[in-house]
Protein backbone atom coordinates (compact mmCIF):
# COMPACT_ATOMS: atom_id res chain seq x y z
CA UNK A 1 0.00 0.00 0.00
CA UNK A 2 1.84 3.07 -1.32
CA UNK A 3 2.64 5.54 1.95
CA UNK A 4 2.48 9.69 1.43
CA UNK A 5 5.78 11.50 1.57
CA UNK A 6 6.39 12.95 5.07
CA UNK A 7 5.67 16.63 5.02
CA UNK A 8 8.83 18.38 5.97
CA UNK A 9 9.11 20.73 8.48
CA UNK A 10 10.20 24.43 7.90
CA UNK A 11 13.41 24.97 10.18
CA UNK A 12 13.40 26.90 13.89
CA UNK A 13 12.95 30.15 13.92
CA UNK A 14 16.46 30.52 15.36
CA UNK A 15 17.66 28.69 12.20
CA UNK A 16 16.10 30.99 10.07
CA UNK A 17 17.27 33.58 11.62
CA UNK A 18 20.92 32.63 11.64
CA UNK A 19 20.91 31.97 8.00
CA UNK A 20 19.82 35.15 7.17
CA UNK A 21 22.36 36.81 8.97
CA UNK A 22 24.77 34.65 7.15
CA UNK A 23 23.69 33.92 3.85
CA UNK A 24 22.77 37.81 3.12
CA UNK A 25 26.23 39.03 3.59
CA UNK A 26 28.21 36.57 2.19
CA UNK A 27 25.86 36.38 -1.07
CA UNK A 28 26.94 39.97 -1.32
CA UNK A 29 30.51 39.63 0.06
CA UNK A 30 31.22 36.77 -3.30
CA UNK A 31 29.24 39.06 -5.80
CA UNK A 32 30.94 42.04 -4.85
CA UNK A 33 34.26 41.62 -2.51
CA UNK A 34 32.77 43.68 0.87
CA UNK A 35 29.72 44.09 2.49
CA UNK A 36 28.58 47.81 2.46
CA UNK A 37 25.87 49.14 4.52
CA UNK A 38 22.58 48.40 2.13
CA UNK A 39 24.17 44.92 3.03
CA UNK A 40 23.94 44.90 6.15
CA UNK A 41 21.11 47.19 6.20
CA UNK A 42 19.01 44.28 3.61
CA UNK A 43 19.99 41.73 6.65
CA UNK A 44 18.56 43.62 9.79
CA UNK A 45 15.34 44.65 7.32
CA UNK A 46 14.33 40.86 6.55
CA UNK A 47 15.32 40.00 10.12
CA UNK A 48 13.12 42.81 11.45
CA UNK A 49 10.29 41.44 8.71
CA UNK A 50 10.69 37.75 9.62
CA UNK A 51 9.75 38.47 13.49
CA UNK A 52 6.90 40.37 12.23
CA UNK A 53 5.59 38.13 9.79
CA UNK A 54 6.22 35.43 12.84
CA UNK A 55 4.70 37.47 15.66
CA UNK A 56 2.49 40.34 14.70
CA UNK A 57 0.08 38.40 12.88
CA UNK A 58 -1.42 36.09 16.32
CA UNK A 59 -1.53 39.48 18.29
CA UNK A 60 -3.21 41.31 16.22
CA UNK A 61 -5.97 38.69 15.18
CA UNK A 62 -6.24 38.22 18.71
CA UNK A 63 -6.65 42.31 19.41
CA UNK A 64 -8.74 42.92 16.85
CA UNK A 65 -11.00 39.92 17.92
CA UNK A 66 -11.47 41.22 21.34
CA UNK A 67 -11.92 45.07 20.25
CA UNK A 68 -13.59 45.07 16.52
CA UNK A 69 -13.29 48.69 14.96
CA UNK A 70 -15.12 49.70 11.37
CA UNK A 71 -12.84 51.97 9.63
CA UNK A 72 -13.99 54.00 6.83
CA UNK A 73 -11.98 53.66 3.83
CA UNK A 74 -10.32 56.74 2.35
CA UNK A 75 -9.36 58.36 -0.96
CA UNK A 76 -5.38 58.10 -0.86
CA UNK A 77 -5.44 54.37 1.15
CA UNK A 78 -3.97 52.72 -2.19
CA UNK A 79 -0.93 54.99 -1.62
CA UNK A 80 -0.45 52.06 1.16
CA UNK A 81 0.64 49.86 -1.76
CA UNK A 82 3.01 52.34 -3.05
CA UNK A 83 4.59 52.52 0.52
CA UNK A 84 4.92 48.92 0.70
CA UNK A 85 6.47 48.59 -1.92
CA UNK A 86 9.05 51.14 -1.48
CA UNK A 87 10.81 49.33 1.70
CA UNK A 88 12.59 47.14 -0.38
CA UNK A 89 12.31 48.19 -4.14
CA UNK A 90 13.43 52.55 -3.10
CA UNK A 91 17.11 51.07 -1.17
CA UNK A 92 17.83 48.49 -4.28
CA UNK A 93 16.89 50.74 -6.66
CA UNK A 94 19.05 53.41 -5.26
CA UNK A 95 21.62 51.00 -4.27
CA UNK A 96 21.72 50.17 -7.97
CA UNK A 97 21.65 53.67 -9.50
CA UNK A 98 24.39 54.87 -7.41
CA UNK A 99 26.46 51.36 -8.48
CA UNK A 100 25.68 52.12 -12.43
CA UNK A 101 26.61 55.59 -12.62
CA UNK A 102 29.75 57.06 -10.91
CA UNK A 103 28.77 59.76 -8.83
CA UNK A 104 30.82 62.55 -9.58
CA UNK A 105 30.83 66.32 -9.34
CA UNK A 106 28.58 66.80 -12.46
CA UNK A 107 26.19 64.40 -11.51
CA UNK A 108 26.08 63.97 -8.05
CA UNK A 109 22.71 66.04 -7.47
CA UNK A 110 20.87 64.34 -10.05
CA UNK A 111 21.84 60.76 -8.57
CA UNK A 112 21.74 61.44 -4.84
CA UNK A 113 18.40 63.77 -5.42
CA UNK A 114 16.75 60.29 -7.19
CA UNK A 115 17.50 58.52 -4.25
CA UNK A 116 16.20 60.87 -1.36
CA UNK A 117 13.20 60.94 -3.20
CA UNK A 118 12.64 57.51 -3.41
CA UNK A 119 14.10 55.87 -0.06
CA UNK A 120 12.88 59.66 2.04
CA UNK A 121 10.08 61.55 0.15
CA UNK A 122 8.15 58.41 -1.06
CA UNK A 123 7.93 56.93 2.13
CA UNK A 124 7.06 59.74 4.31
CA UNK A 125 4.42 60.91 1.95
CA UNK A 126 2.87 57.35 1.26
CA UNK A 127 2.98 56.50 5.22
CA UNK A 128 0.63 59.38 6.15
CA UNK A 129 -2.62 57.42 4.74
CA UNK A 130 -2.09 54.66 6.85
CA UNK A 131 -1.68 56.14 10.14
CA UNK A 132 -5.55 56.76 10.57
CA UNK A 133 -5.86 53.01 10.81
CA UNK A 134 -3.65 52.92 14.20
CA UNK A 135 -6.52 51.80 17.04
CA UNK A 136 -6.29 51.73 20.58
CA UNK A 137 -5.73 48.04 21.76
CA UNK A 138 -3.54 47.73 18.28
CA UNK A 139 -1.80 50.90 18.09
CA UNK A 140 1.32 49.14 19.67
CA UNK A 141 1.64 46.41 16.76
CA UNK A 142 0.92 49.00 13.95
CA UNK A 143 3.33 51.71 14.88
CA UNK A 144 5.91 49.14 15.15
CA UNK A 145 5.07 48.31 11.64
CA UNK A 146 4.69 51.31 10.15
CA UNK A 147 7.95 53.43 11.92
CA UNK A 148 10.07 49.89 10.93
CA UNK A 149 8.91 50.28 7.50
CA UNK A 150 9.42 53.24 6.62
CA UNK A 151 12.20 53.44 8.86
CA UNK A 152 14.00 51.28 6.62
CA UNK A 153 14.33 53.08 3.08
CA UNK A 154 14.58 56.31 5.19
CA UNK A 155 17.86 55.00 6.68
CA UNK A 156 19.30 54.37 3.18
CA UNK A 157 18.53 57.90 1.75
CA UNK A 158 19.13 59.60 4.83
CA UNK A 159 22.54 60.73 3.94
CA UNK A 160 21.76 61.22 0.31
CA UNK A 161 19.32 63.71 1.57
CA UNK A 162 21.39 65.50 3.71
CA UNK A 163 24.26 65.90 0.61
CA UNK A 164 21.12 67.50 -1.17
CA UNK A 165 20.31 70.12 1.18
CA UNK A 166 23.69 70.56 2.49
CA UNK A 167 26.27 70.62 -0.75
CA UNK A 168 29.53 68.83 -0.79
CA UNK A 169 32.15 70.40 1.38
CA UNK A 170 35.62 71.30 0.79
CA UNK A 171 37.90 69.67 4.03
CA UNK A 172 41.73 69.99 4.72
CA UNK A 173 42.51 66.19 5.51
CA UNK A 174 44.85 63.80 5.59
CA UNK A 175 44.89 60.59 3.42
CA UNK A 176 46.40 57.46 5.32
CA UNK A 177 45.85 54.72 3.03
CA UNK A 178 44.45 53.88 -0.23
CA UNK A 179 42.83 50.36 -1.06
CA UNK A 180 41.97 48.70 -4.19
CA UNK A 181 38.19 47.52 -4.45
CA UNK A 182 37.61 44.21 -6.19
CA UNK A 183 34.18 42.92 -7.07
CA UNK A 184 32.85 39.89 -9.56
CA UNK A 185 31.11 41.40 -12.84
CA UNK A 186 29.58 38.84 -15.05
CA UNK A 187 31.62 36.00 -13.66
CA UNK A 188 35.18 37.60 -13.46
CA UNK A 189 37.28 39.71 -10.91
CA UNK A 190 37.38 43.41 -11.40
CA UNK A 191 39.47 45.66 -9.62
CA UNK A 192 39.46 49.48 -8.88
CA UNK A 193 42.65 50.69 -8.23
CA UNK A 194 42.54 53.00 -4.69
CA UNK A 195 39.13 53.58 -4.71
CA UNK A 196 38.80 53.29 -1.25
CA UNK A 197 40.31 56.15 0.60
CA UNK A 198 41.20 56.30 4.44
CA UNK A 199 41.14 59.53 6.16
CA UNK A 200 43.62 59.53 9.63
CA UNK A 201 40.15 60.65 11.06
CA UNK A 202 38.88 57.39 11.05
CA UNK A 203 36.34 57.84 7.83
CA UNK A 204 36.54 55.56 4.71
CA UNK A 205 35.65 57.23 1.76
CA UNK A 206 34.73 56.18 -1.85
CA UNK A 207 36.22 58.44 -4.80
CA UNK A 208 35.37 59.22 -8.04
CA UNK A 209 37.18 57.72 -10.85
CA UNK A 210 38.33 60.93 -13.01
CA UNK A 211 39.33 62.13 -9.14
CA UNK A 212 43.48 61.64 -8.09
CA UNK A 213 44.00 61.16 -4.49
CA UNK A 214 47.17 60.21 -2.94
CA UNK A 215 48.59 59.51 0.53
CA UNK A 216 49.64 62.44 2.73
CA UNK A 217 48.19 66.36 3.03
CA UNK A 218 45.13 67.13 0.72
CA UNK A 219 42.10 69.30 0.14
CA UNK A 220 39.07 66.71 -0.61
CA UNK A 221 35.80 67.89 -1.80
CA UNK A 222 33.81 65.36 0.12
CA UNK A 223 29.92 64.29 -0.02
CA UNK A 224 29.34 64.07 3.72
CA UNK A 225 26.39 62.26 3.76
CA UNK A 226 27.17 59.88 0.52
CA UNK A 227 30.67 59.13 1.66
CA UNK A 228 32.35 59.99 -1.83
CA UNK A 229 34.68 62.19 -2.71
CA UNK A 230 33.97 64.28 -5.83
CA UNK A 231 37.26 66.49 -6.35
CA UNK A 232 40.33 67.16 -4.54
CA UNK A 233 43.45 69.30 -4.18
CA UNK A 234 46.97 68.47 -4.00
Amino acid sequence: MPTEPAESKPWPLPVQFLFIAVAIPAIFWLRFGSVDGFALGLTTFLLILGAIIEFVPRRAEALVAERAVKITPGRFDSLGVLWALSIPFAPFLSWVLTNAFDVDASNWRELLGTRAALCVVLPLVTVWPLVRYVRRGTAGVSIAVLVVGTGFPVAAGAGSAFDVIAGPAWQDVTVAQLSDSDFKLHGREVRAPDAVVKLSDGRSLSRSADVAVHEGRMRLLILRGFGRIIDAVP
